[in-house]
């Protein structure tokens, strides 16, 4: 999550105090991602448990193995990253009065 605020403006060199904020925004869940990734190392696992032991105990062993595994690798990556493009348009909200004057 990335929260931006302004604090200043600047205009013809002159600094004005100014507090405004816009909404934060938010990465992308990397939930479902996770749990496919898990799910698919207890199954990977599970078979290679069966096919190397032979019995379902062997497969429920490689499961667990496989399991833990692909539960350290999602805790060992990171999740997705907030990206802004250039020209994104950004709605801050000003949370004071502020007085403008226009010079001709």
């Amino acid at each position: 999550m990335l929260d931006l605020a302004i604090r200043s403006v600047q205009a013809r060199d002159h600094d004005d105090r100014l507090i405004a904020s816009a909404e934060p925004v938010v990465a992308g869940s990397p939930r479902a991602r996770n749990l496919g990734a898990i799910a698919g190392g207890v199954a990977a696992g599970a078979v290679l448990g069966k096919v190397l032991g032979g019995d379902g105990h062997d497969a429920a062993v490689g499961g667990v193995i496989g399991g833990t595994a692909a539960t350290g690798a999602v805790l060992a990556s990171r999740g997705y990253q907030v990206e802004l493009k250039s020209g994104t348009v950004m709605h801050f909200t000003v949370s004071q009065p502020v007085a403008m004057r226009v010079e001709g």
